[in-house]
């Protein structure tokens, strides 16, 4: 499977909001669901969207959960809900006396300069 990128054409991006001033972008790629996106809230941005944000599920037998896909998407008065379905494999058993960091999917371009407004 290629690499992510939210720059692809093939990425579809829809808005949440709520309470009218607050908006998530929830992002999806081939009908994989990347994470969430751009969140503002009065206009102001809160977080960088170039690297999406979701959870990374394992639990202590060594299932994990992945390929989330969003099933349905549900908005009704102040309330937002999403269904997701995913698929669910055995990995090893978890050793809970090791530290593991959290696998991290590579959605953009990690060699890029950082913007030159801040410096570096």
């Amino acid at each position: 499977m290629p690499f992510a990128s939210i720059d692809r054409e093939e990425t579809r991006k829809s808005c949440v909001s709520l309470g009218g001033s607050v908006r998530i972008d929830l992002l999806e790629q081939d009908g994989e669901f990347l994470g969430l996106g751009a969140v503002s809230c009065g206009g102001v941005s809160l977080r960088n969207p170039r690297r999406p944000m979701f959870v990374f599920i394992r639990n202590p037998w060594g299932i994990q959960l992945c390929n989330f896909r969003i099933a349905q998407h549900e908005e009704r008065a102040g309330e937002t809900r999403l269904i997701f379905t995913m698929d669910a494999f055995q990995d090893g058993l978890m050793d809970w006396q090791l530290h593991e960091c959290r696998p991290v999917r590579n959605v953009s371009g990690l060699v890029q300069r950082a913007d030159a407004g801040h410096g570096r």
